[in-house]
């Protein structure tokens, strides 16, 4: 019985799942439209082997979406500075000059008219990030570039005032929609590659009735599916979570925990997906909530398993071992 105990363990191994891991040097988000309510839009960030970074943007009605992009990179860049662990410098392009004194840097994100960064590390040492936002662009933020660090979570939730988030690009894509008693057509825009036309469109038609509890399952099935049936090649892959899920390390926030369940993208690097970006009806006044968040983690499995061969070798050995401790016993019982 002895000999058989390592032949168990080894096909255990080998049949045993695994998730992978991949890691992304930078992520965005994307604010494309003007802002129909005011309120406070909530960005975050985390980099590998620092704090979370949680940031609240007040929008004002008739913002465009670089106002709105101005905002949240404000946002993200006053919650950097308030992190008593990090050391962060803002650095204004067309000589603005540097600043490291608090918060108060963060303003130039509003009020210049270059490209504005600011850089944060635990006491100068790497890992770090840079938080980032051009004129001009509307869109992109933040990166980890000059860092030395990557940036494996980056979220945005609407607080149910703003119809429109974008995010590029981590290994996977978390969405949940709140329909917040409204009925339309959610719409999510996959891209690859062209960053104004995107490759195709899911659209889900959501009533009012598809209000957590009793609808949030179904409601976000629907979304799975409907992502799943896109003519995209390779297809995407998506994955229907509970609430329970919405922890590290797939996510650091806890934006998903405002719905019993959300929707993965699992295989975004596989499927060259460069942008995932949903719009929801509503405003002025209010709009479906959205959660959108890029992660670059995967949830673990919860205890080994095995594929479907290794429970057909492990039948068999465990067959195989029960025989021959049934010879074993007959041949004794002979002997006596």
């Amino acid at each position: 019985m002895r000999k058989l105990v390592i032949p168990l363990f080894m096909i255990a191994a080998l049949g045993a799942s695994s998730t992978e891991v991949r890691a992304a040097a930078a992520q965005s988000l994307h604010f494309r439209v003007i802002a129909p309510n005011a309120g406070g839009l909530k960005v975050g960030v985390k980099s590998s082997g620092l704090p979370t970074i949680n940031g609240t943007a007040n929008l004002t009605v008739g913002d465009s979406g670089e106002v709105v992009s101005r905002k949240a990179a404000e946002a993200a860049c006053i919650a950097a500075f308030n992190q008593p662990s990090l050391t962060c410098i803002r650095t204004t392009g067309g000589g603005g000059g540097s600043c490291n004194t608090g918060p108060a840097c963060c303003s130039d994100f509003i009020t210049a008219g270059f490209t504005v960064d600011v850089a944060c590390n635990r006491g100068g040492t790497t890992p770090g990030f840079d938080l980032s936002h051009a004129p001009g662009t509307g869109v992109d933020f933040v990166s980890a570039t000059g860092g030395g660090g990557d940036i494996s979570h980056m979220t945005c939730d609407s607080s149910n005032v703003y119809p429109d988030l974008g995010v590029d690009i981590a290994s996977r894509s978390l969405i949940q929609i709140r329909p917040n008693g409204l009925t339309g057509t959610v719409q999510i825009k996959i891209y690859k590659g062209s960053p104004t036309t995107p490759a195709a469109t899911a659209n889900i038609v959501v009533s009012a009735s598809n209000n957590d509890p009793s609808e949030a399952q179904s409601l976000h099935a629907a979304i799975e599916t409907a992502l799943e049936g896109l003519a995209l090649t390779p297809p995407i892959v998506a994955t229907t979570h509970h609430l329970v899920d919405a922890a590290p390390p797939l996510t650091v926030f806890t934006n998903l925990k405002q719905a019993s369940h959300f929707v993965e993208i699992a295989n975004i690097t596989a499927a060259g997906i460069t942008e995932v970006e949903v719009t929801v009806p509503g405003g002025p006044g209010p709009v479906m909530g959205i959660t959108l968040e890029g992660s670059d983690n995967a949830l673990p499995d919860a205890v080994p398993t095995l594929n479907a061969w290794g429970i057909v070798a492990l039948v068999v050995m465990l067959i195989l071992a029960g025989y021959v401790l049934r010879r074993r016993q007959m041949s004794g019982t002979a002997t006596t």
